[in-house]
């Protein structure tokens, strides 16, 4: 049974290093665990999580696996759902997102970001942003946009809503009743 296991293996291993759906620096998750590839082997793959464990996963479990290659392609898509006040002019926002996407050398040109009202809710207008970065520098990219903007429409004075209820009481009438 043993050396049945070490021929799926390497078996394994063989197709993987041929079929190549990873390499070493790739971010993955396989099955349930997810990181930076560290090594690739004939018996084993090894994951650096990103809370810096290593993990040694037998290449076939690898195989049989779904693989999930976050850096495969060469650009990455996030997206924000920002909400502003119903009293703030949302063209204003708008303008006032893509000029902080404009100036960061890292957001891409094509696919171009995409911005627009998307939602009318409770609280305020949902302004959706699409933005697309290369791969590897996705993280770093969507961390950093984000807080641009909040900072830069606070600085043009555009705010964020907070849950608003309006809360009707019912007056009793004179015979005691509502």
């Amino acid at each position: 049974f043993a050396s049945q296991r070490l021929v799926t293996n390497i078996g394994s291993g063989i197709f993987l290093i041929i079929e190549r759906p990873v390499k070493i620096g790739d971010s993955v998750k396989i099955g349930g665990t997810a990181g930076t590839i560290e090594d690739i082997r004939i018996l084993s793959t090894t994951i650096k999580t990103y809370e810096g464990i290593y993990i040694r996963i037998p290449n076939e479990t690898v195989f049989n696996s779904e693989i999930t290659n976050y850096v495969a392609n060469v650009a990455r898509r996030f997206e924000y759902r920002i909400a502003i006040r119903y009293s703030d002019d949302a063209e204003k926002a708008i303008r006032i997102i893509y000029k902080i996407l404009a100036g960061h050398p890292f957001v891409l040109k094509n696919p171009s970001p995409s911005i627009y009202v998307d939602e009318l809710g409770d609280n305020g207008v949902i302004i959706m942003v699409r933005i697309w970065a290369p791969s590897r520098e996705w993280w770093s990219v969507r961390t950093e946009m984000l807080w641009n903007i909040k900072l830069a429409l606070e600085r043009e004075g555009i705010g964020f809503p907070f849950p608003q209820r309006e809360v009707w009481l019912a007056r009793e009438n004179k015979n005691g009743g509502e």
